[in-house]
């Protein structure tokens, strides 16, 4: 277990793994940022404040939908930031930590940009501009992210990869989604699948849902990188890839051994050595020794 970016790059010379503890969600804080030092002191270094639905503390990019209800939350509960989140993005600051963006609702993004300390990261979004969903991000937040100068880590999500904009495509996820008794309305085509009882109901409407999307390859995942780097430059990308439902419908891209051919993906295209580097590695420990300064 590492604590800093010196500990990371000490693991890696004596050639040992090692990992970072990363917090997401500040719904388990209830109303009190304090306890953001109990997780510093546990081990974690990048924090994110949301996950899917709002908290006290933030709106997140993905409302929770209510199964009483049958509807989702409003878009918007604190017209991004709450003022706990104020205080809390100060707070992780003030500790050395990472601050994540990924996931917060494009108000709260735009505004920790702007009242964060430190560089930041989107630790497994993607290029909204490809693929549209509400979560990835735009292209004024990934400016904002530059000047920031944070890092966006592409994420090997199969569902945030790939254009949904054929408007067929729109029509049949929608038909699949009614057939499965989940509501029309999305934010990327697996969403809310977990909710599902009927185990064969649920296998059918994966399965469904990954034919209709077609097959998703290591190229699409490089195309957000080549993305970023043209519209912020090489110091501004990572990989995040967020290995969960989803990744391993990604052909030559199902789980952390698979990494090499993303590597292999870039050397086609013409990225050097030091560029992989950094998109690999140094972009993040950039920004870690920046949050510990």
């Amino acid at each position: 277990m590492t604590k800093s970016a010196a500990e990371i790059e000490q693991a890696f010379s004596e050639k040992r793994l090692s990992f970072i503890f990363g917090f997401q969600n500040a719904r388990v804080l209830g109303k009190d940022p304090t306890y953001l030092d109990h997780y510093y002191q546990l081990g974690a270094r990048v924090f994110a404040l949301t996950h899917m639905g709002h908290n006290h503390f933030a709106d997140s990019s993905r409302p929770n939908y209510n199964v009483k209800t049958c509807s989702y939350e409003v878009d918007e509960e604190h017209g991004g930031l709450s003022e706990l989140g104020v205080k809390g993005i100060a707070k992780i600051n003030r500790l050395g930590g990472v601050l994540d963006i990924s996931q917060l609702s494009y108000a709260a993004t735009l505004q920790a940009l702007n009242i964060a300390e430190r560089p930041v990261i989107a630790s497994h979004s993607n290029i909204k501009s490809i693929s549209n969903v509400k979560r990835n991000l735009r292209d004024d937040e990934l400016d904002k992210l530059a000047a920031n100068g944070g890092v966006v880590h592409i994420s090997a999500f199969h569902g945030n990869l790939l254009d949904f904009s054929d408007p067929d495509l729109i029509n049949n996820i929608k038909t699949a989604r009614i057939e499965a008794d989940l509501p029309e309305a999305y934010d990327y085509p697996y969403e809310l699948y977990w909710g599902i009882k009927d185990k064969e109901v649920k296998k059918n409407y994966l399965t469904k849902i990954t034919e209709l999307l077609g097959p998703t390859k290591v190229h699409h995942l490089v195309d957000h990188i080549d993305y970023v780097v043209h519209r912020l430059g090489i110091n501004h990308v990572g990989i995040g890839t967020d290995f969960n439902h989803g990744s391993g419908h990604i052909d030559g891209c199902v789980d952390a051994s698979d990494s090499f051919n993303i590597t292999l993906e870039l050397v086609k295209r013409g990225y050097g050595a030091e560029d992989i580097a950094k998109i690999w590695s140094a972009n993040f420990l950039r920004v870690m020794r920046a949050a510990e300064a």
